[in-house]
């Protein structure tokens, strides 16, 4: 399990990828960054629920 500050940096990577491609006219590629970013915030919402659980 990373910590939160991994999982926003993530976020933050894929969200600039997502918008140089998109400038760059390469949808499908962006779309894939939109993916990822969409599973890097379940992954850190998850994240967060278990630490919930073990405090």
């Amino acid at each position: 399990m990373f910590n939160e500050g991994t999982y926003l940096e993530a976020q933050r990577e894929f969200e600039t990828a997502e918008k140089i491609l998109l400038k760059l006219g390469r949808k499908e590629e962006a779309s894939l960054f939109s993916d990822l970013t969409i599973e890097i915030k379940e992954l850190s919402e998850d994240r967060d629920k278990k630490l919930e659980t073990l405090e």
